[in-house]
């Protein structure tokens, strides 16, 4: 189909130009070569148009937060890739072209490659590094955070009924993976083959836990994502997860407190060879937020309030306020 192509970067993560072909292969960097994959397995064919529309939305808003010189130097096959998300867009489009279907918005055509972070009061290593904490939230909640180091821990299934905060609002709980009828295949115990209508919804569950979410980037744009005003910067995160894991031991005698990176996934074409845990998992249309999380799984006997506070005491030592 040869899809009209956003503004590409000019080279790929190797140095060479992403229009360079070989004479027997195309370049994974090419639009060519993602036309071509796709037609191949064509994984959104089934999707309902409101759910590809949503779909495209979110792979907008992750460009504005995501695509940068930073991120054109990166595979592909990574999250933070600007590359990565230049392929889902244009696969995405090319099924509202097949189906001859609207777009919910104008393409962004000319994306200037020059977001910048020269205001960003620390930076990470790298995306997910977790060297470096943010968390965006109201000046009230935050400076009590930074002195006296309390923690509100919520529990992970409220943030399913959480209204008109689309930043916050998941199923934390359970993840779901989406399979069309081209990659699903279902028989019966006799061997006939049972004809799938739609998408094939598959989901894993755990019990519920408490939750505590921050970012490891700096982004102003999370600042009204998250209806915020201030940011707490936690420069040494080494030392704040420790006083957390202390605190945990003291005040939640007998649970188990991970700090993990969060791990992003695009449900309708994911490999089943990265198995999805609830806890670390998200949709990739939250991928802008690059969460790292605290996660509080209970002991056997223990009851999980709808919320839940433990001080760690003052972090003014190894945090900072910013505001808007």
């Amino acid at each position: 189909m040869n899809l009209r192509r956003l503004q590409l970067p000019s080279v790929t993560p190797d140095g060479t130009p992403p229009d360079s072909l070989k004479w027997n292969t195309v370049s994974e960097y090419n639009p060519i070569f993602w036309e071509l994959n796709y037609h191949a397995g064509r994984y959104l064919r089934d999707t309902p148009v409101d759910e590809l529309k949503n779909r495209y939305n979110s792979i907008l808003r992750n460009i504005l937060s995501l695509v940068s010189d930073e991120g054109a130097a990166k595979p592909i096959t990574w999250i933070d890739s600007s590359w990565y998300w230049f392929k889902k867009e244009h696969q995405t489009r090319l099924e509202f072209e097949i189906r001859s279907e609207m777009l919910p918005c104008e393409p962004p055509w000319n994306i200037h490659f020059n977001k910048t972070y020269h205001d960003a009061p620390l930076r990470p290593k790298h995306f997910n590094s977790g060297d470096v904490l943010f968390r965006y939230h109201k000046l009230k909640y935050l400076n009590q955070v930074l002195r006296d180091g309390q923690l509100r821990l919520g529990q992970a299934s409220s943030y399913e009924f959480i209204e008109n905060d689309e930043a916050r609002q998941d199923v934390e709980t359970s993840k779901d993976t989406l399979h069309g009828s081209s990659s699903v295949r279902i028989t019966t115990e006799s061997g006939e083959e049972v004809p799938v209508i739609g998408v094939l919804r598959k989901t894993v569950s755990l019990p519920n836990y408490y939750l505590l979410s921050l970012s490891g980037d700096w982004d102003r744009d999370l600042f009204d994502d998250f209806q915020a005003d201030t940011c707490l910067v936690v420069r040494d995160a080494n030392s704040f997860i420790e006083r957390v894991k202390l605190s945990t031991q003291i005040q939640l005698p007998g649970w188990e407190c991970f700090f993990v990176p969060v791990h992003y996934y695009d449900p309708y074409n994911h490999s089943s060879n990265h198995p999805i845990d609830p806890a670390m998992s998200k949709d990739f249309r939250f991928a802008y937020q690059r969460e790292l999380r605290l996660i509080w799984l209970p002991s056997a006997t223990a009851e999980l309030k709808p919320f839940h506070f433990i001080e760690i005491g003052n972090i003014e030592d190894i945090a900072f306020l910013c505001s808007k």
